[in-house]
């Protein structure tokens, strides 16, 4: 004896099925897209002080300037200390974030963060999704901040890297985008 099929039933099972697919597709595109969005930052590694000692920063050190795109002309590093605002902010970044805008692999850099004094400052570098960071240091009485680093230990691949320094101090931040990019020769 054949087994009657109610459609209505049936109807409601394709209707059950349906919707838990499209619950578990949009599932799938949420994870795939957070995922996507979150940048790993990695570390670079480096060696040099913390802390900039007036005689390591000359009156003719070039500063990279993150107010005017258009200005490249050089500008002088100062010792004299920075201070923070009433308000706690550090003060804007300033310095020379790379020693050379196109340096090669094998290269050495040189990276200069001026700030507050106690701020804590790094220097990223990001292309597409890909970021770099000078390992954190905090900015002595003078607010400087001074890393060495290899181009090659850094993982930077060939290519164009915006460079941006990160201030933080009592919970708040600051940054300056060089807007110079950072151009790695094979």
């Amino acid at each position: 004896m054949a087994r009657k099929i109610n459609p209505l039933k049936l109807l409601r099972q394709h209707l059950l099925i349906t919707v838990l697919l499209a619950f578990f597709i949009i599932g799938v595109l949420v994870v795939a897209i957070n995922s996507h969005s979150r940048q790993k930052a990695v570390i670079i590694p480096s060696s040099g002080s913390a802390v900039v000692q007036p005689s390591q920063v000359g009156s003719s050190a070039p500063v990279s300037n993150g107010t005017s795109s258009t200005d490249t002309s050089p500008k002088t590093a100062t010792s004299s200390s920075s201070s923070a605002s009433t308000s706690g902010a550090p003060s804007a970044p300033s310095g020379t974030f790379v020693s050379t805008h196109q340096p090669k692999s094998s290269d050495t850099e040189e990276s200069f963060c001026n700030t507050s004094a106690g701020a804590t400052c790094y220097i990223q570098f990001t292309n597409g999704g890909t970021i770099k960071k000078l390992e954190p240091k905090v900015a002595g009485t003078d607010g400087s901040v001074y890393w060495v680093w290899q181009v090659n230990n850094a993982g930077l691949s060939a290519g164009s890297w915006q460079i941006t320094a990160v201030s933080s101090l009592n919970g708040q931040a600051k940054s300056t985008t060089d807007h110079n990019l950072l151009e790695v020769a094979p």
